[in-house]
């Protein structure tokens, strides 16, 4: 069985401060064998990590635009998207080959938007799984499957601790990035698992983004919770996190 991470941030995103060294390590250290590193609005930290990673590890090249109906995902692409325009960005992904990705699709509120449904139609593929969202209801499950669109898994790692919470499953053995870009087109998965990650690592992320951009004057209430309530967290909130586990060739 082989397990994938399709969501993946570096220091080429200003709200991480993961260096393509470190991602390698944890991704080697939590026995994945890829990923995707998707920075917001560039492919400069996926392809740095790509010559970092060893010939057992698969890198996918990828970024995360942010439009206006949502962050739309391109995995396996060789240039940088240029429009912000939902439907463009769709199209410069295909115009690469590469295969386009609603993320994180139960965080806010736009699954209930008449144009981000219309979107859900045209995309390639949909994040069912993401460490920093909701998991999803048997229900919505149900509803997603009926787009008949390939379901992907990614962590949304900002930091460390968050590389490979949510993966997609393989059975078959996948020697390089192009036999998993087929596999993934042909819904050749063999099933997804996630694990939602401590609420107190999206505040982080909160601050690394301000400070970065000079904004350390305007801090999320969680970031003050942060020496209180981080130990608890991690002592008993991460243990008693259960896994979520889809399988069936037809996710």
């Amino acid at each position: 069985m082989m397990s994938f991470d399709f969501h993946v941030h570096s220091v080429y995103s200003l709200d991480s401060l993961m260096h393509p060294k470190t991602i390698v390590k944890i991704a080697k250290k939590v026995m994945l064998n890829g990923l995707a590193v998707t920075d917001h609005s560039t492919i400069k930290g996926a392809l740095a990590v790509s010559k970092l990673t060893p010939s057992s590890m698969i890198a996918i090249v990828g970024c995360e635009i942010n439009t206006a109906l949502g962050h739309v995902t391109g995995l396996f692409l060789n240039e940088e998207i240029r429009t912000r325009n939902p439907l463009d960005v769709l199209d410069e992904i295909r115009g690469q080959g590469g295969v386009s990705v609603i993320a994180h699709v139960f965080k806010g509120s736009n699954i209930k938007n008449e144009k981000f449904k219309e979107i859900l139609t045209k995309i390639d593929a949909i994040e069912i799984l993401s460490s920093r969202a909701p998991m999803p209801s048997a229900e919505a499950i149900k509803g997603l499957k009926a787009l008949n669109k390939i379901s992907l898994a990614g962590s949304d790692a900002h930091l460390p601790y968050e590389i490979g919470l949510c993966r997609l499953l393989v059975k078959s053995e996948i020697h390089d990035v192009e036999e998993l870009r087929k596999t993934i087109l042909t819904k050749g998965a063999y099933g997804l698992v996630g694990k939602i990650g401590l609420k107190h690592w999206q505040a982080i992320s909160s601050i690394v983004w301000r400070a970065r951009t000079g904004n350390l004057s305007i801090l999320p209430y969680e970031s003050l919770c942060l020496g209180r309530d981080l130990w608890l967290d991690i002592k008993h909130n991460l243990k008693s996190s259960k896994d979520v586990i889809f399988l069936g060739t037809t996710m």
